[in-house]
C-alpha cells in the first residue's frame, strides 16, 4: 500500500474507530502507523486537554465558566438550573449562583434616606437591586444577572423630574416600612417625602412644575384605544390630555438564567380620592418590556389587589375615609405621617405584582407616575423587593393583609404571597353554618375548607395550596369566600412556587 493510501486509511479510521482499523491492519505497510493513530485515539478519549469547556447540562455555562454542576448530584435534579447566571434561590439549600455560598442573599444593598443626589441606580438599590452587570460582558462566564443601566426622566423628554419628585426613604409615614432591605423607593407627582422630612409639600393642593408636561405613553394608550385607564362610567373622558409632573424610571435588566417571573411590591396614594369619573385620573404604571408570552397587550404589570391597573379611577383603595361605594376596609391608620389627609385621601396599601420572563434576557422595566387633567392633587407610590421566582407566573396582584397599622377585616391570609401554605383568619360576628372555598380566578371551586356550624368568634384555617383531589395548585392567583356567620367576604391569595 502507498504511503498516500495509507495516510488516507488513518484519516477514515479517526471518523470510525471500529470500522476502518481493521482495514488498515490488513497492511504490513500501514501495520505501524495504525497502532500509533488508536494509542493516539484512545489517549485522546482518556484524557481531553485541560482547556476543553464541558457543558453536560446544556445551559450556555462550561465547567471553564464556573459552573459547578453539569449533572444531578449534590442535591441538585436540575443542573441546568445552577450556573454563574442564576440567582440564589432563597431557603433551597443550593448555591444556585456557584459562588460557593449556599443561599446567599444579594442584599440588602442600601439602607437609611436618600433625598438628595438621588439617581437611577439609588432607587434600584433602594427596590433591592444590588448586582450592576455589563451589556455586552467580555466573556460568558461574566454574563451575570443584574442591572445593566437606571434612569430618570421625564416622559418623553429627556430631561430628569423635580429632584423632590424622587427618593430613598427609610419608612414612609410611621405605618410603612421597607419590604425588605434598609429603605424603599418613593415616586411622586408631588414631593417624595412624608409630612416629616425635608422638603415635603401638602399632596393637596400640591406640588407642580409647569415644565414638566407631555403625553401618556402611548405603549399603554394605543392598545386601549388610545385611551388611559378609567372606571366603566367614565368612557366620555379623552385619553389624550397632557399628563402633568411626570416621573419615568427605566430599568435596564438582565433576567437570571433560572428565573421564570419578576416580583415586586407597591403602595399607591391619591389626594383625589375618591373619583369616580372626572379627566383628574391620575396613574401608576410598570411597563415591562420583555419577550416572555402572556403579558398584557398595555405592558403594564402594575396592578392592584382586585387586577384593577392602579389609578384614582380604578385601583381598590383600602385606607381611606368610606364614601358611596368606597368600603375602605382598613380605616385611616395607614395614613399616618405620609402626609396625605386621613379626611379626604387613600392608600392601597401594599400590593404584589408579578409577571413572566424569559431566563436570561434582558429586559426593561419602566415606573412612571403622573398627574391628569392638572398639575394639582399628588399621587404617590412606593416601590420595594423586586426580586425574581424560578416558576412561570402570569400578570397578577395579590395584597398583604398585615401590610397596614389598625386593619381589621372579616378574613385575613398571612403569609400572602405564600408557598407552600398560608393561615387564613376569620371573624364571624355571629354563629350558623360556614363555609370557606377557594376558588380559582375563572370561579371554580378549587377546595372547600369549612363546611360546618361554627360559633361567633375568631377562626383559623390552613390551605396547603392544594384542591379537593388532594393535587397541588399551580402557581397563581385565588380567593378565599367566607359565606356565614353574619359575613360574606373575601381575600385574594397568591400561590408563588
Amino acid at each position: 500500500m502507498s504511503r498516500q493510501r495509507c495516510g488516507r486509511a488513518i484519516l477514515l479510521s479517526n471518523n470510525d474507530l471500529t470500522g476502518h482499523v481493521r482495514a488498515l491492519t490488513q497492511s504490513a505497510a500501514c501495520a505501524a502507523l495504525a497502532a500509533l493513530a488508536v494509542l493516539a485515539m484512545l489517549a485522546a478519549a482518556v484524557a481531553p486537554p485541560a482547556a476543553a469547556q464541558v457543558d453536560m447540562d446544556g445551559d450556555g455555562w462550561a465547567d471553564t465558566d464556573g459552573d459547578l454542576y453539569d449533572v444531578p448530584g449534590g442535591g441538585v435534579t436540575s443542573p441546568w438550573l445552577v450556573n454563574p447566571g442564576a440567582y440564589d434561590v432563597p431557603g433551597n439549600g443550593i448555591d444556585d449562583d456557584c459562588d460557593g455560598t449556599v443561599d446567599n442573599p444579594d442584599g440588602p444593598c442600601a439602607a437609611g434616606d436618600s433625598l438628595v443626589n438621588v439617581n437611577g441606580l439609588v432607587l434600584a438599590q433602594a427596590m433591592d437591586i444590588c448586582r450592576v452587570t455589563p451589556l455586552a460582558p467580555p466573556t460568558r462566564a461574566q454574563r451575570r444577572w443584574g442591572l445593566i443601566s437606571a434612569s430618570l426622566r421625564r416622559r418623553p423628554a429627556t430631561g430628569a423630574p423635580d429632584p423632590a419628585q424622587f427618593a430613598a426613604s427609610a419608612a414612609f409615614g410611621s405605618g410603612f416600612l421597607p419590604r425588605a432591605g434598609g429603605n424603599l423607593a418613593v415616586l411622586s407627582t408631588g414631593t417624595a417625602r412624608d409630612a416629616d422630612q425635608p422638603a415635603h409639600v401638602p399632596p393637596a393642593p400640591g406640588f407642580s412644575d409647569a415644565t414638566n408636561q407631555s403625553l401618556p405613553p402611548t405603549d399603554f394608550t394605543a392598545p386601549r384605544g388610545n385611551r388611559l385607564a378609567s372606571s366603566p362610567f367614565c368612557t366620555a373622558v379623552s385619553a389624550l390630555n397632557p399628563v402633568n409632573d411626570v416621573v419615568l424610571l427605566s430599568l435596564q435588566l438582565r433576567v437570571p438564567s433560572n428565573a421564570d417571573a419578576l416580583i415586586f411590591d407597591h403602595a399607591f396614594f391619591a389626594s383625589q380620592f375618591p373619583e369616580v369619573c372626572d379627566q383628574f385620573n391620575d396613574h401608576f404604571l410598570a411597563l415591562l418590556y420583555s419577550s416572555a408570552p402572556g403579558l398584557p397587550a398595555d405592558r403594564n404589570i402594575a396592578l392592584d389587589a382586585l387586577g384593577n391597573p392602579v389609578t384614582v379611577q380604578t385601583a381598590f383603595f383600602r385606607s381611606c375615609t368610606p364614601v358611596a361605594g368606597q368600603p375602605c376596609p382598613d380605616g385611616t391608620a395607614a395614613l399616618a405621617g405620609t402626609g396625605f389627609d386621613p379626611a379626604n385621601d387613600a392608600t392601597t396599601g401594599w400590593n404584589t405584582s408579578t409577571a413572566p420572563v424569559i431566563p436570561g434576557e434582558t429586559i426593561t422595566l419602566m415606573f412612571t407616575i403622573f398627574d391628569v387633567g392638572d398639575h394639582l392633587f399628588d399621587s404617590t407610590v412606593l416601590i420595594d423587593n423586586l426580586s425574581w421566582h424560578v416558576m412561570p407566573q402570569s400578570p397578577a396582584s395579590a395584597v398583604d393583609d398585615d401590610s397596614l397599622p389598625g386593619a381589621s377585616r372579616p378574613l385575613r391570609a398571612a403569609p400572602n404571597p405564600f408557598n407552600p401554605s398560608t393561615k387564613l383568619t376569620f371573624s364571624l360576628p355571629q354563629g350558623g353554618p360556614v363555609n370557606l372555598v377557594i376558588y380559582d380566578l375563572a370561579g371554580r371551586r378549587v377546595a372547600t375548607l369549612l363546611d360546618a356550624v361554627m360559633g361567633a368568634g375568631e377562626h383559623s384555617l390552613v390551605w396547603n395550596g392544594r384542591g379537593d383531589d388532594g393535587q397541588g395548585q399551580p402557581s397563581g392567583a385565588y380567593v378565599a369566600r367566607v359565606t356565614g356567620g353574619g359575613v360574606r367576604t373575601e381575600v385574594r391569595l397568591m400561590l408563588v412556587k
